[in-house]
């Protein structure tokens, strides 16, 4: 995606960072003429949130940064080949929904009535 971008409008790619979208959200903020931010950011959001926070901070009201997310998933953490990789697995998404998936089949095991029992919780594990 990037390299594309960068082939059809390599200016406009120098402008495209995390930085550049904080300012671009106080110039909203002035634009509707609000004196303070209210924001309330999830995921990547987080990260946008705290770096509005860190440029303009005279500017912030009301700031809910839910479900953080690490900053080093978000910047590669200086290595060069981490953006070969997705985000939800820099951040460990997977190892979640794995644990997540063996409770459920754990308690699905323990119930004659679920679908996906095979009898008992080590069966159908």
């Amino acid at each position: 995606f990037a390299r594309r971008c960068k082939d059809r409008n390599p200016e406009l790619l120098e402008h495209v960072s995390t930085a550049d979208s904080a300012q671009d959200l106080d110039f909203l903020r002035a634009a509707v003429g609000e004196e303070k931010l209210n924001y309330y950011g999830v995921s990547y959001g987080t990260f946008l949130g705290a770096t509005y926070l860190n440029m303009f901070p005279s500017h912030a009201n009301r700031i809910i940064l839910d479900s953080n997310v690490l900053p080093t998933a978000w910047t590669n953490n200086g290595n060069p080949h981490a953006g070969l990789t997705s985000t939800g697995l820099r951040i460990g998404s997977p190892r979640g929904a794995q644990a997540t998936l063996e409770q459920f089949l754990k308690l699905c095991g323990k119930s004659p009535n679920c679908s996906f029992s095979a009898g008992s919780p080590l069966q159908t594990k």
